[in-house]
């Protein structure tokens, strides 16, 4: 499994410097799935090709001190921009950072966005 670790693109309140969601995505290419730096602050926008794909986000759980892989997954139809998250703390790994798999890697682009705090 081959993680593409994203840098968010960050907004700036009151749009004085819009982003440019189409400069923001980068193809999959050979990863698996997409890791990041989790604030509670990003979406993930998934840009579909023609082939459908099935995302899955590892959840990290500790249930009576003992480690249990937990998961939550989703169906992103062909040829559509689906936009996931945030996610809450719950599904950072132990450095903090967010992992999801895609079943299907073909056509895959995603561009991470990263929303200002409380304003």
């Amino acid at each position: 499994m081959s993680l593409l670790t994203l840098n968010a693109a960050q907004l700036v309140a009151g749009g004085a410097s819009p982003t440019s969601l189409t400069d923001a995505f980068v193809s999959l290419g050979a990863n698996t799935g997409v890791k990041w730096s989790n604030t509670g602050h990003e979406a993930l926008f998934v840009q579909v090709g023609t082939t459908p794909t099935t995302l899955t986000s590892d959840i990290p759980l500790i249930i009576q001190g003992e480690p249990v892989q937990g998961q939550s997954s989703g169906v992103l139809p062909a040829s559509k921009i689906a936009i996931v998250g945030p996610y809450p703390s719950q599904f950072d790994d132990v450095t903090d950072m967010v992992e999801i798999d895609f079943s299907s890697q073909t056509g895959i682009s995603v561009a991470l966005i990263r929303w200002p705090g409380v304003i």
